[in-house]
């Protein structure tokens, strides 16, 4: 199969993920974070030697600073400065912008090294992305948000996480960003990670991957049609068919994970997830994120017939050997 857009063969230096801590002001159904909203955010020290530990064993450059929420943490502005002290030249944070109340706090953020951030946009009306964060005005201080950080000209792209209560409107989703926002790179729509739904209910959250097909085009085909750029995330690339590169797998690094229990170098292809006995001739099973085993479990029926083999792909997934590293064992 040949897409319509050539991926050339460059593999990016690992990045650097951060997880300030889990604490988080929203209450998003699907997040990973469940049930942890309410723990402390790590402390600064302790990040200090965490970044410290990643810049002696990696070649980084480029760091994602996550939560929960990161711009709840009291002591934001002095992780991202420390971070860009000790040489990160692309400092991104995962955030929901309601911290970016004012213009004068997206000028402080970049003052620290702040260079672009990634916003979640669940639903392109209030009552779905209230429902979803599960917190009254959390649109409408998103929109403050993103209207803040564009005017002040930090990088920025959008995150939707697909899911049953936005299912049905997520090229919605892309008309409001389109018609409501300026200047950001992309938009980017996830499937959830289900093993962090344990305990929740699955059923009002969940959607099949026979499901996922033909909404992540309609996505894909709503971005063509009014210029916004769609990628998708944790959805096998056979699904998107002909526009298997629109996947972020082909592009996104491996990466040195600080969590507030471990640091590791992980992959965002995880290895140990299934393969069907069909992806054994496929092309992008090295850069497929696979299906997940959760997912195995809750539905029971693989739909074999919905996951086609690629082939013929203009790329080919450079292998972990080919990273520039200093002394960590992959």
């Amino acid at each position: 199969m040949q897409g319509t857009a050539t991926v050339p063969r460059i593999r990016p230096k690992p990045q650097a993920y951060l997880r300030v801590g889990y604490a988080c002001n929203s209450r998003c159904t699907f997040c990973c974070a469940q049930g942890g909203w309410l723990t402390p955010m790590r402390k600064l020290e302790e990040i200090k030697r965490e970044l410290d530990r990643m810049v002696s064993e990696m070649d980084l450059e480029s760091i994602s600073i996550s939560g929960g929420e990161p711009t709840i943490h009291p002591k934001i502005l002095d992780i991202v400065r420390y971070a860009r002290d000790k040489g990160f030249r692309n400092i991104h944070m995962n955030t929901h912008a309601r911290g970016f109340k004012t213009p004068e706090i997206v000028r402080q953020y970049m003052d620290a090294g702040l260079n672009s951030a990634m916003v979640s946009i669940h639903g392109h009306t209030r009552e779905i992305q209230d429902g979803i964060h599960r917190v009254k005005g959390a649109f409408d201080q998103m929109i403050k948000g993103v209207q803040n950080i564009a005017a002040n000209g930090l990088l920025y792209r959008f995150f939707t996480v697909i899911c049953r209560a936005n299912m049905d409107h997520l090229p919605d989703i892309v008309q409001f960003a389109h018609e409501r926002f300026t200047g950001f790179s992309s938009m980017i729509f996830c499937y959830p990670v289900i093993k962090e739904l344990e305990g929740f209910d699955k059923e009002s959250i969940l959607i099949k991957y026979s499901e996922v097909k033909p909404r992540i085009r309609a996505v894909i085909e709503k971005g063509s049609e009014v210029g916004v750029r769609v990628l998708a995330q944790l959805i096998p690339p056979c699904l998107l068919e002909e526009h298997y590169y629109l996947a972020t797998e082909f592009r996104r690094p491996d990466f040195f994970a600080s969590e507030p229990a471990v640091t590791k170098f992980a992959s965002f292809i995880e290895e140990d997830r299934l393969l069907l006995p069909a992806c054994q001739s496929c092309e992008a099973r090295n850069f497929c994120p696979r299906i997940q085993y959760n997912y195995v479990e809750h539905y029971g029926d693989m739909e074999p017939e919905i996951f086609t083999p690629l082939q013929g792909l203009e790329y080919e997934r450079i292998p972990t050997d080919a990273f520039t590293r200093r002394n960590i064992s992959v």
